[in-house]
């Protein structure tokens, strides 16, 4: 099978492997499509990931395969990596397809459930190995089926909407409030659909991408703002009424964002965090800190990310129409090409998807 293998620094290669074998607990699935994540492009660019891994986790697949002890899926069966109805075994079945220790990305203290550990292991042939690639392995209670309604874009869009829906319901926001979302990639523009759903009254929405904030504007953002135009925080404020939202969510990982978002929030008010920065930011506490606002964590998806996510898109209550255009669709061997296109926005790309057959 063909794998896209990370190799150094901004570089990937395609290569060819063995079809690996599952074992008793595990799937063989063949890959239908797999989308990029922006944190991807981070382990790439930013070279925190392993040399000889193969990365990607926002796939859609069909069994092809399952070990002897797997009865809840079969040949022909369209899943996705987010976590299916079986439980986890209390002792989870050693195999030989586990993948090696790899070396951690931090050490001591600051190794504790690090993001900077993620997708350190994912060597082909192992059970951990990414959606970049024909094939690959995943143990059978990590997956959970398709249902025929979905696409193969809309299923591998599930990761990215998992984690807004669990940033959103994070947030605790109720009808009637009002809310700004700074960062329109995949996950804001996600977040402002399932705000709206929440019942938030006002969404006010913030990205210099004039696309994005149109696809914003379609999902729901009641104002949208260009912060190269103007003083985003003044006009966030603003557009919230004049004491800012009570929630933001900050979604962007740019230097200036987390410290706009502490700002613009009314007196008690929340920050959710959903970017992953991968490098320092400062802010200016003394700015915000009279407001006393709550600055909460959200990372992954809690433990209903991933089947809200398939059910949203099912009924049609979220929506990735505008994100993938026929031209942010790229065969197998032109990812290097494709994570270019991802990096640089390159024809309003949103979600670059790669379909390795």
């Amino acid at each position: 099978m063909k794998v896209a293998i990370y190799k150094e620094k901004g570089r990937v290669e395609i290569e060819e492997t063995p079809i690996p074998t599952p074992a008793s607990y595990e799937v063989l699935i063949r890959v239908s499509a797999c989308a990029i994540c922006a944190s991807d492009i981070s382990r790439i660019y930013y070279d925190t990931a392993v040399p000889g891994v193969v990365l990607g986790h926002e796939w859609v697949g069909v069994v092809e395969r399952t070990g002897d002890c797997v009865s809840h899926l079969k040949p022909g069966d369209r899943v996705v990596a987010g976590g299916g109805s079986q439980p986890v075994p209390a002792v989870p079945p050693v195999s030989p397809n586990d993948p090696p220790p790899a070396p951690k990305a931090i050490q001591g203290a600051r190794a504790r459930h690090s993001p900077r550990d993620n997708g350190r292991t994912c060597f082909p042939g192992t059970n951990e190995q990414g959606g970049f690639a024909e094939y690959l392995l995943r143990k059978a209670w990590r997956l959970a089926k398709v249902p025929d309604e979905l696409s193969d874009f809309q299923a591998a869009a599930c990761e990215p909407l998992a984690v807004a829906i669990h940033a959103v319901r994070l947030s605790g926001v109720m009808l009637g409030d009002t809310v700004a979302v700074f960062g329109l990639g995949a996950i804001g523009l996600f977040v402002v659909q399932c705000a709206k759903l929440q019942g938030a009254a006002k969404i006010v929405a913030v990205d210099p991408d004039p696309f994005r904030r149109e696809l914003a504007t379609r999902y729901g953002a009641d104002t949208v703002i260009d912060p190269n135009a103007c003083d985003a925080l003044d006009a966030v404020v603003a557009a919230a009424g004049g004491n800012g939202p009570l929630i933001a969510y900050e979604c962007a990982g740019a230097p200036d964002t987390l410290q706009q978002a502490m700002e613009c929030v009314t007196f008690g008010g929340k920050v959710v965090l959903v970017a992953a920065r991968w490098t320092p930011t400062s802010v200016t506490p003394v700015e915000w800190l009279g407001r006393e606002p709550q600055l909460l964590f959200s990372y992954s998806y809690g433990t209903m990310g991933w089947p809200m996510a398939i059910h949203l898109q099912a009924k049609g209550l979220v929506t990735i129409d505008g994100m993938v255009g026929e031209n942010h669709v790229f065969p197998l061997y032109r990812l290097q090409e494709a994570l270019e296109h991802a990096r640089n926005h390159v024809n309003n790309v949103i979600k670059a998807i790669i379909v390795p057959s």
